[in-house]
């Protein structure tokens, strides 16, 4: 008896809190209205507005995706030295890259995002298609995705979510036969950005798509869409 209802009054206990000084007026309505709280410079805890709002994008992001061909995986967040230093990026990320060591004296790092030349998993994911069966040609494109938790050691956190330090993100990574193919490969995904974007989140007229005018592969096909925002 009354159990929506008990349910929304509990969801909207955790709303309401007083927002920080902030240039950008969307990162204040977030935390005033319930979505976000943040824990320290640059990390925020989502409430259970902000979560169901998350929740919904992935859902969409793997109906959309999926229905392409692309395939779902989970890869660990930490990758090794030795896997980062066969492309030559383990000293090349700088300080934005997270450096441990463990009890075994491992070295180890956060994978992470840069901005434009966004390195997270491409050592990673092409270790673990090289591990598998030798593929038919038959099977390709391969097309890998996957949503998780991101970390970058952002210089200056600021904007709320725009320039966090921890955030999540769904990041793909393609394997083709041939440069024609991989091209088509390419142009096929942006088709699903400009789809979820456009016919399922009604931001079509707000965006721009972008190509970074280098990217540390020259062989690297990498776009990004942006909105256009006041606040």
């Amino acid at each position: 008896m009354g159990g929506p209802m008990l349910h929304k009054a509990k969801k909207w206990i955790l709303s309401g809190a007083t927002a920080p000084a902030s240039k950008s007026v969307a990162h204040r309505m977030l935390i005033e209205n319930g979505f976000i709280l943040p824990t320290a410079k640059g990390f925020y805890s989502l409430l259970p507005l902000g979560q169901r709002v998350i929740d919904k994008l992935c859902r969409i992001l793997d109906s959309e995706f999926q229905k392409s061909g692309a395939m779902k995986i989970g890869m660990p967040i930490v990758g090794t030295k030795q896997l980062w230093d066969r492309t030559k990026r383990w000293e090349a990320m700088g300080s934005e890259m997270i450096k441990f060591e463990d009890r075994q004296k491992a070295q180890l790092c956060l994978q992470v995002e840069k901005i434009w030349s966004t390195p997270t998993a491409e050592e990673m994911c092409t270790d673990l298609i090289g591990q598998l069966s030798p593929l038919k040609k038959s099977q390709f494109p391969v097309m890998l995705y996957q949503i998780g938790e991101k970390f970058r050691d952002e210089m200056n956190p600021r904007f709320g979510l725009m320039r966090a330090r921890q955030f999540l993100m769904k990041d793909m990574y393609t394997f083709s036969l041939d440069s024609e193919s991989s091209q088509k490969t390419y142009q096929k995904i942006s088709r699903v950005y400009e789809r979820i974007f456009g016919e399922q989140l009604q931001l079509a007229d707000d965006l721009i798509k972008k190509r970074p005018e280098t990217t540390e592969n020259p062989l690297k096909l990498a776009g990004k869409w942006k909105k256009w925002s006041t606040t």
